[in-house]
């Protein structure tokens, strides 16, 4: 264990620790033996561990004040480069990762998504072959004011490229020739892993431990971490038109799906923003209920998506936050809340 050094303002840390060590602190099994060689007799302490990987932690004790396993970083969710402002502790490996194999994705998404809109200076990244011209360049595509694509054959005018140079200047000139674009599309999987990795936070956030121990916080680890599928094929789905549907206010944030019946869940919707263009985009993820059956459950909303898409919905905002007042099992009462009511 390190002697604490991190670059996170100390009263991050602290508020971590006082607010989620409120329900971490009901799973001693989970967290002990990650601190104290005698889980039996611990001295007084308050303790926080990684939501994401459970492995690395950070504690405050008496006699040897603060000490963590690993660096820590505050992670927003979802990313900062799509407007996000929601952060939470994690480590930092945890934190890089994600940045690393798949959160990237969702710039990449959103920037598809105001192209696909024909949003003014909306661009996208491409490459292009040409007649009588050797090698692959990159290119781009942007939407004008009229809502028409533009092509730029040398988006960057500092390259050294004298053939392509020349390419250009022949075409100013001349249309002997052809020109094929290629364009990359965003990776769905990652996209997802992304999403589903927010909306995990996100309940954490809400419920704290509990949810990251129930057998559903499991489960999403497992698919972060490539050791599971998601129940639903896409376990996210876009909510762009119905957002912007006049007269129509869509919450943000962790939600029931109230209806249709048969889609009953938890539902976070996540608002993700091109900054390039104010472009925005809600993003709504399912959750199941805490026990494996409401996991096992989950899928048969892939069955109904497939033979009825959804039309219509209606949602309500979770606005109590249960971690409070020694009440520690926000999840599961918010479940049965749900359940209890439809």
């Amino acid at each position: 264990m390190t002697d604490g050094s991190t670059n996170i303002k100390p009263e991050v840390i602290k508020s971590h620790l006082l607010t989620y060590f409120k329900s971490l602190k009901n799973y001693p099994d989970k967290y002990l033996h990650r601190f104290f060689v005698d889980t039996a007799n611990p001295p007084e302490h308050f303790a926080y561990l990684c939501p994401l990987c459970l492995m690395n932690g950070i504690i405050v004790e008496q006699t040897i004040g603060l000490g963590m396993h690993a660096d820590f970083s505050l992670d927003h969710y979802p990313p900062e480069s799509i407007g996000g402002f929601q952060k939470i502790l994690v480590c930092k490996k945890c934190n890089n990762d994600a940045g690393t194999f798949y959160d990237f994705s969702l710039k990449e998404k959103i920037q598809q998504l105001a192209f696909n809109n024909s949003t003014p200076e909306a661009s996208l990244n491409s490459k292009f072959i040409a007649t009588n011209l050797t090698g692959r360049y990159p290119s781009k595509l942007t939407i004008d004011k009229d809502g028409k694509i533009e092509i730029s054959l040398k988006p960057n005018p500092d390259i050294h490229a004298p053939f392509l140079d020349k390419f250009i200047e022949y075409s100013k000139d001349n249309h002997d020739y052809k020109i094929e674009l290629t364009q990359k599309n965003p990776d769905e999987k990652k996209v997802s892993k992304a999403l589903v990795k927010t909306a995990y936070l996100t309940c954490f956030d809400m419920w704290g431990y509990e949810f990251v121990f129930s057998n559903t916080g499991e489960m999403v680890r497992k698919f972060l971490n490539d050791e599971c599928e998601y129940p639903v094929l896409n376990p996210s789905f876009w909510l762009g038109s119905i957002a912007k549907t006049e007269g129509i206010r869509l919450p943000l944030g962790l939600c029931y799906l109230k209806e249709p019946a048969e889609w009953r869940s938890f539902i976070i919707n996540i608002c993700l923003q091109d900054k390039e263009t104010g472009f925005s985009e809600v993003a709504s993820v399912l959750v199941p209920g805490p026990s494996k059956e409401d996991w096992e459950n989950l899928s048969n909303i892939q069955t109904l998506l497939n033979e009825m898409p959804i039309t219509s919905m209606s949602i309500a905002h979770v606005t109590e936050n249960l971690i409070t007042d020694n009440i520690f099992d926000g999840y599961t009462k918010d479940w049965k809340l749900l359940t209890d009511n439809n």
